[in-house]
């Protein structure tokens, strides 16, 4: 009997608390949207790919650009150096 009493006691506990919860008119208008944070989370994700994207892309442009600025002075040392007679 003492189980059952116990199974009884919390059951009674768990609907008062659920009742207050319920009744209390702050806590009941106060939720959480869960979509609303879901589309957050999506945006920020989406903020990130893209600025990420953004990134390698100036990335591999700086490089390229790096690659023909050595290509040309390679040419011009080369140029000098023929110009020299060397």
């Amino acid at each position: 009997m003492d189980r059952e009493d116990e199974r009884l006691r919390a059951t009674r506990a768990r609907a008062e608390a659920r009742r207050d919860r319920f009744l209390n008119a702050r806590q009941r208008t106060i939720g959480v949207d869960v979509d609303a944070l879901d589309a957050q989370v999506a945006e920020h994700q989406a903020k990130g790919e893209a600025e990420s994207f953004e990134v390698q892309s100036r990335f591999e442009r700086d490089q390229y650009v790096a690659m023909i600025l050595e290509q040309r002075e390679a040419e011009v040392r080369k140029e000098r150096k023929r110009d020299r007679g060397g």
